[in-house]
């Protein structure tokens, strides 16, 4: 596990409604549900994850614009069983979509409250100090 913090401090005491019952700290119901993208600039790693299903959108709401199909996000399918580890090895993750973000949440790296939406797709940008 990394030394540090996330920005904001984890808590899974309010994250009923991404992560269903049974299902915390556990894999994605599929692993091609999730697909993730590793950046890396002067030794520094960010994280962009984003739900399958997503790839291709744009979407806005009121000051906020994803363009899910930028080449920032298309990478691969993520192998369940390196995520968590992949996660925790970064700077910075930015994650779409109500399986990647649930992931987040079932993980303890981000709270539900610290959770934004656009046009209903919840997102969230997580960064460790």
């Amino acid at each position: 596990m990394r030394s540090g913090v996330p920005y904001q401090e984890a808590s899974l005491r309010n994250a009923t409604s991404l992560v269903p019952p049974g299902r915390r700290k556990t894999q994605p119901r599929a692993a091609n549900m999730i697909f993730l993208k590793e950046h890396t600039k002067d030794g520094r790693k960010l994280v962009a994850i984003c739900d399958k299903a997503l790839l291709g959108r744009t979407l806005r709401e009121k000051d906020v614009l994803l363009d899910l199909g930028s080449s920032f996000y298309a990478g691969r399918p993520a192998d369940p069983a390196k995520l968590p580890n992949i996660l925790r090895s970064c700077l910075c993750i930015n994650a779409v979509g109500r399986e990647s973000v649930g992931l987040l949440v079932a993980e303890g790296l981000v709270e539900e409250g610290s959770v934004k939406k656009a046009e209903g797709v919840p997102f969230v940008q997580v960064y460790f100090l």
